[in-house]
């Protein structure tokens, strides 16, 4: 049996609690934001989202970072839990990111993923890899592709 992770996503330039917690009403678990404000990150976790940052300027519960940032982030102690690391396209700058990291998921395209399936396989990488899908049908291609 394959495990799969299933997590409503949705991407904000900014977060209030009100649009939090009807986004939380919607199903959405997270909020995506790529240089969020300490309001931003308030207002999600009181209306009942988690908050992933596109940067670093501000400790969050969660990171969804290009490989380049993950130096950053491991000198700042982030635990490889908390990091998403995007696919770049360059195999070995992503393999190095997901291996110093210990990211827990590779965010990469549906074109992509048997390619990130292969670099997550590899040992020593323990990340899951992470893809938007639209459709159930999508959905079921992604994880015979090796999405988890």
């Amino acid at each position: 049996m394959t495990t799969v992770t299933f997590l409503q996503v949705r991407p904000a330039p900014h977060v209030n609690e009100i649009w939090a917690s009807t986004r939380r009403k919607e199903g959405t678990l997270v909020v995506e934001v790529d240089t969020p404000a300490l309001s931003d990150i308030e207002g999600a976790q009181r209306g009942g989202l988690l908050l992933a940052s596109g940067s670093f300027d501000l400790d969050a519960p969660a990171y969804v970072v290009l490989p380049g940032s993950v130096p950053s982030l491991r000198a700042m102690g982030v635990a490889g839990w908390r990091i998403t690391v995007v696919d770049s396209r360059d195999r070995m700058e992503v393999l190095d990111a997901v291996a110093v990291s210990q990211a827990a998921y590779l965010r990469t395209t549906r074109s992509r993923v048997a390619d990130a399936a292969q670099i997550a396989g590899l040992p020593g990488c323990e990340t899951t890899v992470s893809v938007f899908v639209d459709t159930i049908r999508d959905a079921v291609s992604a994880v015979e592709s090796g999405a988890g």
